[in-house]
């Protein structure tokens, strides 16, 4: 530490006028440059934001970082022309339950199956509080399987949901993840 102080009478190297500022050199006498004991504290607000910018499909960064390392290829039925159904494919049916009904698995499958309808990535459903019922089929390609390559799906509705085997056993339930 520094024990100089400005306009101290007692010191003479140091005698500036009241009407003049101490230069940048007298203000690095004054304070000192290392701290031997920082403390740190965590913004974890500040590293999910920087993360989102390499990872998200609209992140600043995204094309040009981490997804090159984990995603090698994708489906994408958003564009549905570009799909090549010999070779791998997404499929996507969704039936809305009427009037705000909350079905039960044995009433909507495989009753109304032939009533879903395809519907694509960015679609909208609502209003939030009915129920939707969605049919997933998709095709991996040979190639994927032969490389060794792990499938996953992602499926971001921005609700509460639950995943079923044909035959009713429910598998998993999900909810929105809220780190907006």
């Amino acid at each position: 530490m520094c024990q100089n102080t400005f306009n101290n009478p007692n010191n003479p190297e140091q005698n500036h006028a009241h009407d003049q500022s101490p230069s940048n050199e007298d203000y690095n006498k004054q304070y000192s440059q290392l701290n031997n004991d920082p403390v740190f504290k965590p913004v974890d607000s500040i590293y999910t934001d920087r993360l989102r910018q390499f990872i998200d499909a609209n992140g600043h960064y995204r094309d040009l970082m981490l997804p090159k390392f984990y995603i090698k290829h994708e489906f994408d039925n958003s564009k549905p022309d570009t799909v090549d159904k010999e070779t791998g494919y997404i499929d996507l049916k969704h039936w809305p339950a009427p009037k705000l009904t909350k079905p039960f698995f044995h009433d909507v499958i495989p009753k109304k199956l032939d009533e879903f309808k395809t519907v694509h990535k960015g679609d909208s459903f609502g209003p939030a509080w009915s129920s939707h019922w969605f049919q997933i089929k998709f095709k991996v390609p040979q190639s994927w399987i032969d490389e060794g390559y792990t499938v996953t799906l992602h499926w971001d509705a921005d609700n509460e949901s639950m995943v079923f085997r044909e035959d009713g056993l429910p598998l998993q339930g999900m909810t929105a993840c809220l780190l907006h």
